[in-house]
């Protein structure tokens, strides 16, 4: 297992490394091959998020100026809240998504989705 950070912001590399201690293999877009079984951090489809053992991502609030623009090291640090993980499965499809006609079925399917995502009680 290797650690995968999927970004063309080499500022946010930085702060990676100087801020939270994470360095990796640096790759500007993640094929499957990439991310199978590591701890990728950045942005990724869905897809492929399902494949990485886990996901994270470093959370940036930033102003609608901003977006879309690159930022120094100082302004990645200025606008991130927080590095958030995920862990992304497949699920299998169901039959009840194949037929919008089955409602009962849809509702249950989202009552044990919800008792699967529910905290475990202590």
């Amino acid at each position: 297992m290797e650690v995968v950070i999927v970004t063309r912001h080499a500022a946010l590399v930085q702060v990676l490394a100087e801020d939270h201690g994470i360095t990796g293999r640096v790759v500007e877009h993640a094929l499957p091959t990439d991310v199978i079984g590591n701890i990728v951090i950045g942005v990724l489809p869905m897809h492929l998020a399902a494949k990485a053992a886990k996901v994270g991502t470093l959370v940036l609030d930033l102003p609608a100026d901003l977006r879309g623009k690159e930022l120094t090291a100082a302004e990645v640090r200025q606008y991130a809240t927080n590095l958030e993980w995920f862990v992304v499965r497949t699920e299998v499809q169901q039959q009840w998504l194949l037929d919008d006609s089955n409602e009962a079925g849809l509702q249950g399917s989202l009552g044990r989705l919800a008792q699967d995502m529910a905290p475990a009680s202590v």
